[in-house]
């Protein structure tokens, strides 16, 4: 199992009705990309998150399928038009 972890830094600029409509977004993909095994958007709780508020962790079967989801044109869709827009910073950790 490929394990996808990315942190999230939004602007300050970024609302909260925009990081929903983020998350929804993000967490309906397993319905267009069968690649994905799971996909969650969630608010990061840790007191350790150094201004990381919202984590998204997804689990695929393989580089592949990581790659995959990576150039499929409904995730590039999202990350083009609703995730750069308010990001201020991310990180991104595969395992």
């Amino acid at each position: 199992m490929i394990y996808h972890n990315v942190l999230f830094k939004f602007g300050a600029a970024a609302t909260d009705a925009q990081i929903k409509q983020l998350s929804a977004a993000l967490e309906a993909l397993p319905l267009v990309i069968p690649e994905i095994k799971f996909l969650k958007m969630r608010e990061n709780f840790s007191n350790r998150g150094r201004g990381y508020a919202y984590m998204l962790a997804s689990g695929f079967d393989s580089m592949e399928d990581l790659k995959i989801y990576s150039e499929h044109p409904a995730h590039v869709r999202i990350l083009e038009q609703q995730i750069k827009p308010i990001l201020d910073e991310v990180v991104v950790g595969d395992i």
